[in-house]
């Protein structure tokens, strides 16, 4: 389906280059070499957006400076011409910023998500023997209760199954690493398969006996760009409840022999600070790319801008002043309009006469500029 208007033409420009729409259908690559590419993308296209902006900051900043040099309706025309620049700007920015957190994330943060789960796992296993080192003598008292069933008794059972869990943690810590990228993988594939009947229920309809143009309108850009966005949601979200498997197993699987003791990596506190990281990483993009905004608005955009309205408000002090003055005594001469109101830009009296006398407020008779009766 072809664009319909500027909007979809941008969106296609911008997002249909980068392969963003078809990332479903290419099934022969692993989800998350899918993810990190479509990341990579979204910041390549978001430094663009980023340098358009400051571009367009310059050009609009460079046409408000134009409207303080011009005379008459022209500073109006040009700042028009740099307020559009600079609306394009932060619509630009905004896009980087949106851009920019989102390829952070996907290129950055969640291919390193298996590998600090999986690092944070074997540290937290390194700490659980220097917890047994220093605990062992307490076990070995703990020995001295002969009460309960078995040789150890009930006092010291427990420590055994807590020395078991140190042998089996390096094991089963890496079966949890395979496990989480299989469930990931197969997670995705499934999400793959049941995307378009999930999308297609959208329009009401069956797509294979539904009007074309219902189902026309359903895969229209801005319906590609948005569910393609929550496609890549879906696929983050499944990555990281995958991933959390490379802890969370070794952390339970103690369970499963009924000992009824907790792991020593429970009380670890690793999870927390990985979910942190993902949380807080995007929002220090975030605010990185509005504060590079402020600073190409503040830097770039604004001193001109204030040029140009400053032009435009003394343009339009001059033309009020004149229409007051010949209300009040009927008319004025050229050369008295400049004395009185062209000191500073005698270019503009000129331009304010004609103005009034276009848009009928005065009439000419010679020098001279009669007010008209209404």
């Amino acid at each position: 389906m072809q664009p319909a208007n500027a909007v979809e033409h941008a969106m296609a420009s911008i997002f249909g280059q980068m392969k963003l729409f078809d990332i479903r259908e290419n099934d022969k690559v692993l989800p998350m070499a899918q993810l990190a590419a479509v990341g990579k993308m979204l910041i390549d296209k978001s430094v663009l957006s980023m340098m358009a902006a400051v571009g367009s900051s310059m050009a609009g900043s460079a046409l408000h400076i134009a409207a303080g040099s011009a005379d008459g309706e022209s500073i109006a025309a040009l700042n028009l011409m740099g307020e559009a620049f600079g609306d394009a700007a932060s619509a630009a920015l905004t896009l980087a910023t949106l851009g920019l957190t989102i390829g952070v994330v996907l290129h950055y943060v969640l291919p390193f998500l298996p590998f600090m789960y999986f690092f944070f796992a074997v540290a937290r296993w390194v700490k659980t023997i220097f917890e047994a080192m220093v605990g062992v003598p307490l076990w070995a008292l703990a020995h001295l209760r002969m009460s309960g069933a078995g040789l150890p008794g009930d006092a010291a059972s427990s420590g055994y199954f807590l020395l078991l869990e140190i042998f089996v943690r390096p094991v089963i810590t890496v079966v949890s690493l395979v496990g989480s990228f299989a469930v990931f993988t197969a997670l995705v594939m499934g999400l793959n398969s049941i995307f378009v009947l999930l999308i297609s229920n959208f329009a009401g309809a069956d797509t294979t006996t539904a009007n074309a143009e219902i189902v026309g309108n359903l895969r229209g850009i801005a319906d590609q760009f948005f569910l393609s966005v929550m496609y890549v949601l879906l696929s983050y979200m499944i990555a990281l409840s995958c991933f959390k498997l490379i802890d969370l197993i070794p952390d339970n699987i103690i369970r499963w022999s009924g000992a009824g003791v907790s792991s020593m990596g429970a009380s670890d506190n690793a999870d927390d600070l990985i979910d942190q990281l993902q949380y807080q990483m995007p929002m220090a993009v975030r605010y990185f790319a509005k504060d590079f905004g402020e600073t190409i608005t503040e830097g770039l955009y604004k001193p001109g801008q204030a040029v140009g309205v400053k032009a435009q408000r003394e343009y339009e002090g001059i033309k009020h002043n004149i229409a007051e003055y010949v209300d009040q005594y009927g008319k004025i001469s050229r050369s008295d309009a400049m004395a009185r109101f062209g000191k500073d830009h005698p270019e503009n009296v000129d331009a304010a006469l004609e103005y009034l006398t276009k848009e009928g407020h005065l009439k000419r008779d010679g020098n001279d500029f009669l007010k008209t009766k209404k």
